[in-house]
């Protein structure tokens, strides 16, 4: 036990160490080469612009970030919702399937203008964006756990003549938390960037405005610190994500 607590302690210092590593190459390689900077931006003057123009280019961040988690938001609701759908009825699985595939197999980019066209500039279209990107992993891991239980236990509740709101709840839905907070996990960056590419259509306002403003004037260094920025907010978004399944393991622990 004590070894297991000693290498989650451990865990997060080996990809810190490996980025440090990576960034001291390109920092290097850029000045032994001799490459410009408005072409290749060296990690110094990219941490150097994030901190000179933190005050202008974190109250954008900030409202991409509340787009974003608007979305993140209505995805996992409506993600959970359909996944029981999907798995209470066959009729619903049967005519909802093809459509929801069919709803991710369209391209973000190309929904964006048109939302923007039917939404305006607003925050709607970026959160609506963020939610369509959310909802799918949601939908299709929350189904994945309530599908795939333990045959064996389903067998001995049935034994028992539980009903299906017994069986739904004393076994099926402890069993999907877990996926739940995989598909979670999967999800919350993807929400970040929904809203990004909907700044990129149609915003005068977000992060996604301002990275595509500084690449209009080919302010190399001034895009890849808003790119930088998105990064670094969509990791905190994941580890936001991670830290609740911690109390979610021990949950379900008490109750296994």
């Amino acid at each position: 036990m004590a070894e297991r607590a000693s290498a989650r302690w451990r865990l997060p210092w080996e990809p810190v160490a490996l980025a440090a590593l990576l960034l001291a190459g390109w920092e290097l390689g850029a000045r032994a080469l001799g490459i410009p900077e408005f072409l290749l931006p060296r990690p110094v003057g990219i941490v150097e612009m994030m901190a000179t123009h933190a005050s202008r280019m974190l109250p954008h961040l900030a409202l991409t970030l509340g787009e974003a988690l608007v979305g993140f938001a209505g995805g996992v609701v409506l993600g959970i919702l359909v996944a029981f759908g999907l798995v209470a009825s066959t009729f619903l699985r049967r005519e909802l399937q093809p459509l929801i595939v069919f709803s991710q197999s369209m391209p973000t980019a190309a929904l964006a203008p048109l939302l923007v066209v039917w939404l305006g500039l607003g925050v709607a279209p970026k959160a609506l964006l963020a939610l369509l990107l959310v909802f799918f992993p949601v939908a299709a891991n929350m189904a994945e756990g309530l599908t795939q239980v333990n045959p064996d236990m389903l067998r001995l509740l049935r034994s028992y003549r539980a009903t299906r709101w017994q069986t739904f709840v004393k076994l099926r839905l402890p069993h999907a938390v877990g996926y739940l907070v995989a598909g979670m996990k999967v999800a919350a960056p993807l929400a970040l960037i929904g809203a990004v590419v909907g700044e990129f259509v149609g915003a005068n306002r977000g992060i996604g405005f301002v990275i595509l403003d500084a690449a209009a004037r080919l302010a190399t260094v001034e895009m890849l610190a808003g790119i930088v920025y998105v990064g670094l907010t969509g990791t905190a978004l994941f580890l936001a994500v991670e830290i609740l399944e911690r109390p979610l393991d021990r949950w379900l622990a008490v109750r296994g």
